[in-house]
């Protein structure tokens, strides 16, 4: 049986995605934040899984973004077209293992792909994080931004999403920017690196449990880079994350990136897979 999934059904979302959970980082985040009914708000989507009598074997969650959210091993063309379906909204771009990924991308005949990623997925045991010398120093110092600081970071998450491929340039792309930082302040889950005084660097938690944080929307400007940065405001997000109780970290890179896996491995973090991020045109 595949169906939308309700209130009701969260318990056996939860069971599902905790054996998966390195790889549903975002499900499990946006399902414990804003639960199962769609209004269209941020964090919520609608959910379709595959079950196999009281148990979940798959899901596809059709976010307020546009994006698909994915841990489908199994069944995935049926989870996808439901929850499709159901939300009624355009597909804007496809996340979850990469292979799951591209599978999806071709049951939807997405013929025009602005961006398909394979990325690098890494974890690390928050026990092991290595802290780099300059953040036991004191030389920078992590710390939440300030109100103040939002209009630089939204013009630092512009140029982010540029290179990264995630968006395209448009007269909207800064509004749109400026919403992503905002609710990821008001979340709580923004940090920013200082060195004498001035903001050098920046990440987020793009997805949050009890139990673990996943890094995303590291960024260092362009005339800073190689000096470290970004690894030391990654490893104070962490330790962070690790004062409130997390015990785990999730990221991902491209396979390309080799200063940033670089970086992250010397964190301690370590290789566990793959993943996808397929934007349609």
């Amino acid at each position: 049986m595949v169906r939308v999934l309700h209130e009701g059904d969260r318990p056996a979302l939860e069971q599902f995605l905790v054996t998966h959970a390195d790889s549903s980082m975002f499900l499990l985040a946006n399902s414990r934040k804003a639960g199962l009914v769609d209004g269209g708000l941020p964090f919520q989507a609608t959910y379709a899984a595959a079950f196999e009598g009281a148990r979940i074997v798959a899901v596809a969650a059709h976010s307020w973004l546009g994006t698909v959210l994915l841990q489908a091993p199994v069944r995935l063309d049926e989870v996808v077209r439901v929850a499709l379906a159901a939300s009624g909204r355009r597909v804007k771009g496809l996340l979850g293992p990469y292979s799951q990924a591209l599978a999806a991308a071709n049951a939807l005949g997405a013929s025009e792909v602005a961006h398909e990623g394979r990325e690098l997925l890494y974890a690390l045991d928050l026990r092991a994080l290595r802290i780099p010398e300059p953040l036991v120093s004191g030389r920078v110092v992590c710390r939440r931004p300030r109100e103040a600081e939002l209009p630089l970071l939204t013009d630092w998450r512009a140029d982010y999403v540029l290179e990264a491929r995630v968006e395209d340039p448009g007269p909207d792309l800064r509004a749109r920017c400026a919403v992503a930082i905002e609710l990821l302040h008001a979340d709580g889950a923004d940090f920013v690196l200082e060195e004498a005084g001035a903001p050098v660097a920046y990440c987020c938690y793009n997805a949050r449990i009890a139990e673990a944080v996943q890094i995303g929307g590291v960024w260092t400007p362009v005339p800073l880079r190689g000096r470290g940065h970004a690894r030391c405001v990654v490893a104070g997000a962490l330790q962070a994350a690790a004062s409130q109780g997390a015990s785990r970290a999730i990221l991902f890179t491209p396979e390309s990136n080799l200063p940033a896996r670089h970086s992250y491995e010397s964190l301690g973090f370590s290789l566990i897979g793959d993943y996808g991020l397929i934007r349609i045109a």
